[in-house]
């Protein structure tokens, strides 16, 4: 389930992102693309996404709120799903909100971790653009570093606020660094394939590593849910060994 929102919103959060960038006055120029920088896309697919971010602006401004009133609606349904189980797996009582109020806590949530994730990611577009590394490994170790840092920080952050702030930052460190480096190695693994074995290994097309971000998707979902089980064990131990002593 959580894989599913993750990936009904993980398309229209890219093209906020990148509105946001052409807000900036960045050209949508594919160097300049929050797409170049996730996909390995052909010319015709960037000048496909260029076009269909054109005409959204270029249309009136109801249309864009009414699009990003959507994108965030479907995405605080993935966050409400996450909260919900994560309380389960904890197995504390489920708060009995009224709908009106869950809702707005959702999107309200919602709100914080999409303005953090896309700003950094904004942010790292802008850097690449600004600072011209040659060294290509360089500039590569670099950007990984730096978005398992943004990662990082965006899983506390989304651990803490699902156990609605019932435990600390330190108590859910080591599996916020469990899933961080999990779903890093998701990333590697997805970038070794765009760079080594896609050209030679195509079943779908230029839907291909669309169906991989999918997959990436599922599995990081997966590893999620093993970096709160991690933090329970580690909960649970304690209160033992405090209760001995």
């Amino acid at each position: 389930s959580l894989a599913f929102f993750i990936i009904l919103s993980l398309f229209p959060c890219l093209v906020l992102i990148e509105i946001l960038l052409s807000l900036a006055n960045l050209s949508l120029d594919q160097s300049l693309s929050i797409f170049s920088l996730i996909f390995s896309i052909d010319d015709e697919v960037s000048v496909s996404i260029k076009e269909f971010i054109n005409n959204m602006l270029v249309n009136n401004i109801f249309t864009f709120l009414f699009s990003g009133i959507i994108i965030i609606y479907l995405s605080s349904k993935g966050i409400g799903f996450f909260r919900y189980q994560v309380r389960q797996m904890y197995k504390r009582n489920i708060e009995k909100e009224v709908f009106i109020k869950r809702k707005i806590k959702d999107i309200a949530t919602t709100l914080l971790l999409l303005a953090t994730l896309s700003f950094s990611l904004t942010f790292l577009v802008i850097f690449d653009s600004l600072i011209k590394i040659k060294n290509q490994f360089l500039l590569g170790l670099i950007n990984y570093i730096y978005l398992l840092i943004v990662l990082f920080v965006f899983i506390e952050i989304l651990y803490v606020i699902s156990t609605s702030k019932e435990e600390k930052f330190k108590e859910v460190f080591w599996g916020s660094l469990f899933s961080t480096i999990g779903i890093g190695v998701g990333i590697i693994l997805y970038y070794f394939y765009l760079t080594k074995i896609s050209s030679s290994l195509n079943y779908y097309g230029p839907l291909d590593l669309i169906a991989l971000l999918f997959l990436i998707c599922y599995y990081s979902s997966y590893i999620m849910f093993f970096g709160i089980e991690i933090n329970i064990i580690i909960k649970e131990k304690s209160a033992i060994k405090y209760q001995k002593k």
